[in-house]
C-alpha cells in the first residue's frame, strides 16, 4: 500500500488515539494544580508508606506500560494476520496499545497526587506524577509514526 494511502485511511484513528492522550495528560495536570494549590498543607513527612507504594506504583507502572502494551499489540498483529484485513486495520492494534499504555501512567500520576494533595506533600510524589505525564505526552502518536509501525509489525514475523 502506497504511504498516502495509508496515512490518509489510518487518519482518523490517530487523531482519536491524539485526543485520547492529550486527555489523559490533561487530567493528571488539573489534579497536580488543585492538589498543589488546594489540597496540601503542612509539611512534607518524607517517605511514609503511603508515600512509599505510591512511588513504588510510579516505579512498577514505568515497566508494565510497556510490557503490557507490548503483549497487546503483540496479540492485536497476530489477530490481524490471522483476519486477513488490509494493513490500515493495524492502526487499531496501535490505537489499544497506546490507551493501555497511557491508562496505566495516568492512573500511577493519579496515585501520586491524591498521596500529595491529601496525606504528604512532598515532592517527590509530584515529580514522579510529572514523569508519568511526561511518558505520556512522549507517546502522542503522529500519523506517520503510526503507519510505521503498521508497515513494520506487518512486516515481523
Amino acid at each position: 500500500m502506497p504511504d498516502d494511502d495509508l496515512e490518509s485511511a489510518i487518519r482518523q484513528d490517530v487523531q482519536i488515539s491524539q485526543i485520547i492522550c492529550v486527555a489523559l495528560c490533561l487530567g493528571p495536570i488539573v489534579l497536580a494544580v488543585v492538589a498543589t494549590l488546594v489540597l496540601a498543607e503542612g509539611e512534607a513527612k518524607g517517605f511514609d508508606t503511603m508515600a512509599l507504594v505510591a512511588l513504588a506504583n510510579g516505579l512498577a507502572a514505568l515497566a508494565l506500560q510497556s510490557v503490557v502494551s507490548g503483549v497487546v499489540a503483540s496479540q492485536g498483529v497476530q489477530q490481524w494476520r490471522q483476519s486477513g484485513q488490509e494493513l490500515p486495520q493495524l492502526a487499531k492494534a496501535h490505537q489499544v496499545k497506546t490507551i493501555i499504555a497511557l491508562a496505566i501512567c495516568e492512573g500511577a500520576a493519579f496515585l501520586c497526587l491524591i498521596v500529595y494533595g491529601v496525606f504528604n506533600p512532598t515532592p517527590w510524589l509530584l515529580a514522579m506524577a510529572a514523569l508519568m505525564i511526561a511518558v505520556n505526552a512522549s507517546r502522542f502518536p503522529t500519523v506517520t509514526g503510526v503507519a510505521d509501525w503498521c508497515r513494520n509489525a506487518a512486516a515481523s514475523r
